[in-house]
């Protein structure tokens, strides 16, 4: 850049006001390409000096600042990204053709993907001469009409001097050369400064006047500060804070110190110091004396100096920077990054840090957002994630209540030392664990069979899994006491490993589905639907699957059970193997319904519990051994064990379900009915207190049957309301099944009283136990039972027990329903609507005679063997006798009045039971269940008669 480049007008800048850089460039500082864009792009073939402003805004940012679709076809209604930018060639192409869109098309402009192609398609056949494919020279003679009119203005002002200037101020002197000019004068003038604008406002005011520069950079304070000085050097004079000039004006010490540094900034072209700005707490002063520093430095090392010494903080930042930005690019995870970023904006602006890391990979709104985050936290802050689309509360306490489901999910482990330790708040718990029965994936399909609506991926739904529900494959999940049903039939399709021959039969559910409808109903599982594939099928592919595959034998194990239970390991040839797979199959589909239905009917009792009514959950925990620290070897034989009988019991109170834990402590070892028993009865006194609207208590247990599934139990159910005053109701889980709350009640307490054992904390009798968990564990609830409380009630209720009956099928039936003392009516799954009416005491219940009238229907007995139907016609309340008119058998369970007979005289203690026959064409007819007491009363009036003769 030359100096006579220096001292000329920008060309540009004169016609659109634009501020112009007093570093000036010609057409010899550009290529050829360079210089046609900026002709081109400023719309102006009149232009001989460009500032470096307007170098910079028509080839460094020309397409940045036109990144939107010119919209040449004006087919946008907003405004579209561009992504194509337009070449010289293509504007060339354009300006040849006769279309309408040729004044919205500049070289460097952007094209949407559509526009580009409708553009690319219009120009693909121009073909551009070589004389084309350039602008016309900005150095081309005028026309002579434009000399003569230039000619003619400077001939009609007396002088250039009177254009550029008509009034200058007196110390302003004008170069004495530039007076009226001939014609050839004028040419050559033109010639030489390209435009009319260089001619009138160019050299002369570049020279005579010298331009203030202005810092490219500078804020609006600093372009009026720039202003101001600029004013004050022209006219001489001081200018007053207001802006009017003042001859009294005296400057304070501070404004003189700063007008003198500000002048002497002018040579060097940085922007003045802004009072304002130098005065407000902030790092301006420190920043503009580096600046002015380094502007220094370049100057004297241009002219030859040598650079000087670098100073130790120098060294330090340059250090501590490059340390930074290799940390920055180094750095792998925003939190880092910003990290650093936090530690660069201690000392350097955001700008500076923008400068410095940006092309690390710093953008402006990481540090916009880092000194937000400084300010906040302070140094090395740490950014808050931003929350996505989370779960509904709901939705998450849904899948956590799902999880902990006893119906499929899940089951308590009885272990003390089950248990896991987990955060509620700021305090950590133990938790009993409980084992989850099938795959995450499993479980997953499950829960959206039952909740469809639920919106929740396999992923999400594995990580809401609760910490206390523990996998299979976990630390201390060895279980025992699993089903032997599922467990066998699972142990023969490992064996077998069908899945390899066909994908859709891998486990159990799948042969299940296989056998039967699918929308399956009670009866296909019962075995009762018609409509089902049934196992014949199945067979017959199973084995046809192993034949062609070459399969002869197969070794599998099973659990067996003779004096006691054992894993084997067996050998089959393929077709016996079939066979036994599929009896094994027909045992599974019934006992898997009866699995599913009581869990879920516990699940609808539990849901559906009214007020006045109380779910229980009862089962002998393990024995507890007490255990001593540092005992000497021979208590080892001779250490105690605690029986612990848990009771969990859900009712609702202000239609909230509650919970509460009761659990029998006790010295008596042998679990049986009479445990059974007394622990029920303190449990209900227990229950009378706690909830006084109590009405009816509904039992869930295991099918144990030395303790619960017994015909002395069933009995003891049928006189729950003249025992302990309240309804009560008996369902039993299927076998193998009765896991549930208890198992982890009782873990609790063992291992809680293991703990204190271990810490010298003697705990070495049942009634120690006992006392030491009523003090330390105020949640449960416990009561403690001698041994000699329930000898007692077994001596009490032997004469029950002695009457008792038998029931039919009692190990296929999982629901008990008492009617009266001694009668109850069993199902064989709680939902079930069929029933069976069941006597479960051979008692003879006589009648009180005040019950008995005339018109009512009686049985009486005839002799040992028979009994008859009968109305009655009159009593006798002297006597207590009755007249009763019989009736004769006509078959079975139906009668009919005999044409002869006359009434008979009976004593009220031969009527047997009174009855509700329904009368028909034939007679009367009468229902299964008076026919069955009518049957047992016989029975037991013969038993007496016996006795008594």
């Amino acid at each position: 850049m030359s100096k006579d480049c220096q001292r000329m007008s920008c060309s540009i800048g004169l016609g659109d006001s634009a501020s112009c850089h007093d570093e000036r460039f010609t057409k010899k500082d550009f290529t050829t390409e360079e210089w046609n864009l900026i002709l081109i792009r400023s719309r102006s073939s009149l232009v001989s000096t460009v500032c470096l402003n307007h170098k910079l805004k028509y080839l460094n940012s020309f397409t940045s600042r036109h990144a939107k679709c010119c919209d040449p076809y004006e087919c946008h209604k907003q405004k579209v990204a561009g992504v194509s930018v337009i070449n010289l060639e293509q504007y060339y192409k354009v300006m040849k053709l006769q279309c309408e869109f040729k004044e919205s098309i500049l070289p460097g402009y952007t094209l949407c993907k559509r526009c580009y192609s409708r553009l690319s398609e219009t120009i693909k056949d121009v073909v551009l001469d070589e004389s084309e494919a350039s602008p016309p020279s900005t150095q081309s003679s005028l026309s002579q009409e434009t000399r003569d009119f230039v000619h003619e203005i400077i001939q009609e002002a007396g002088s250039i001097q009177n254009i550029i200037m008509p009034s200058a101020p007196e110390n302003v002197v004008l170069d004495s050369s530039l007076s009226t000019p001939s014609s050839s004068q004028t040419d050559l003038l033109l010639k030489e400064a390209g435009s009319i604008a260089n001619v009138i406002f160019g050299p002369v005011l570049e020279e005579q006047l010298g331009e203030i520069s202005q810092d490219l950079f500078a804020d609006e304070d600093e372009v009026q500060a720039s202003s101001l000085l600029t004013d004050t050097t022209l006219s001489g004079k001081t200018v007053s804070k207001d802006g009017d000039d003042d001859d009294d004006y005296v400057p304070s010490p501070r404004d003189a110190v700063i007008e003198q540094i500000n002048a002497s900034l002018v040579p060097l072209g940085e922007s003045p110091v802004i009072k304002r700005k130098l005065t407000s707490p902030g790092p301006y002063g420190q920043s503009k004396l580096l600046k002015i520093n380094e502007k220094i430095e370049t100057l004297m090392t241009s002219a030859g100096g040598s650079p000087p010494d670098k100073t130790f903080e120098e060294l330090f930042y340059e250090k501590t920077l490059s340390a930074l930005k290799e940390k920055f690019q180094n750095s792998s995870t925003t939190k880092d990054k910003i990290g650093v970023l936090s530690i660069a904006l201690v000392s350097l602006s955001q700008r500076t840090v923008l400068d410095e890391f940006g092309p690390l990979g710093a953008t402006h709104y990481m540090i916009k957002k880092t000194a937000k985050l400084v300010g906040e936290q302070g140094l090395l802050p740490t950014p808050q994630p931003k929350m996505g689309c989370s779960l509904p509360v709901d939705t998450v306490q849904l899948v956590t209540n799902f999880y902990e489901d006893d119906e499929v999910s899940s089951r308590q482990m009885p272990g003390k030392k089950d248990f896991v330790s987990v955060k509620e708040g700021n305090t950590r718990v133990h938790k009993q664990k409980r084992l989850i029965l099938c795959t995450l994936k499993e479980l997953y399909v499950h829960f959206k069979e039952r909740f469809p609506s639920v919106k929740i991926g396999f992923s999400t739904f594995a990580k809401l899994r609760p910490k206390h529900c523990v996998l299979a494959d976990a630390s201390g999940t060895h279980s025992v006491c699993v089903c032997k049903y599922h467990q066998n039939f699972k142990l023969l399709i490992e064996s077998a490993s069908f899945h390899q021959f066909d994908d859709k039969l891998k486990n159990y559910t799948d042969f299940i589905s296989a056998v039967i409808c699918e929308e399956p109903a009670p009866e296909c599982y019962l075995k009762n639907c018609s409509n089902c594939p049934g196992t014949e099928a199945l067979e017959i592919k199973l084995k046809n699957m192993l034949s062609d595959n070459f399969v002869e034998s197969i070794t599998y194990q099973q659990w067996t059970s003779t004096d006691r239970c054992s894993l084997e390991t067996c050998v089959k040839e393929s077709d016996e193997f079939v066979q036994m797979f599929i009896e094994q199959l027909k045992t599974l589909l019934t006992h898997h319904f009866m699995a599913k239905e009581q869990a879920k009917y516990f699940q609808s009792v539990k849901e559906n519990l009214k007020e006045g009514e109380a779910l229980t959950i009862c089962d002998f925990a393990e024995n507890y051994t007490c255990v001593v620290q540092d005992a000497v070897q021979n208590y080892y034989w001779s250490n105690d064990q605690v029986t612990i009988h848990p009771f969990v019991t859900y009712y609702r109170e202000n239609e909230a379900l509650k919970t509460l834990s009761f659990a029998i402590i006790s010295d008596h070892m042998k679990h049986d009915i009479n445990s059974v028993y007394e622990f029920q009865k303190n449990y209900v006194e227990f229950l009378k207190v706690k909830l006084p609207s109590l009405k009816k208590v509904i039992y869930f247990s295991d099918g144990a049957a030395q303790q619960y599934k017994n015909k002395k139990n069933v009995l003891n159910i049928s006189y729950h309301v003249e025992d302990f005053g309240l309804e009560a109701e008996w369902h039993y889980f299927a076998t193998s099944h009765g896991k549930g709350p208890c198992d982890g009640l009782g873990g609790t307490m063992k291992r809680q009283a293991y703990l204190a054992s271990i810490r010298n904390h003697l705990i070495r009798t049942p009634s120690e136990f006992y006392n030491w968990v009523e003090k330390n564990m105020e949640k449960i609830q416990v009561k403690f039972v001698t041994s000699e409380e329930v000898k007692s009630t077994e001596d009490k209720l032997r004469q029950r027990y002695a009457r008792a009956l038998s029931i039919p099928q009692m190990r296929s039936q999982h629901a008990v329903l008492p009617i009266c003392p001694s009668e109850v009516r069993t199902k064989f799954h709680s939902s079930s609507n069929d029933e069976q009416f069941v006597i479960v005491e051979l008692v003879r219940k006589y009648l009180s005679f005040e019950l008995l009238a005339p018109n009512q229907f009686v049985t009486i007995y005839a002799d040992k063997k028979n009994w008859s139907l009968g109305e009655i016609t009159l009593t006798d309340p002297d006597s207590k006798q009755v007249m009763v008119s019989l009736m004769e058998g006509t078959g079975t369970n139906t009668f009919k009045f005999g044409e002869e007979d006359e009434p008979s005289c009976y004593d009220a203690t031969d009527i047997l039971c009174l009855v509700h026959p329904t009368p028909s064409s034939s007679g009367f007819v009468m229902n299964t269940i008076d026919t069955v007491r009518t049957m047992w009363q016989h029975k037991s009036h013969t038993d007496e008669l016996n006795k008594n003769n």
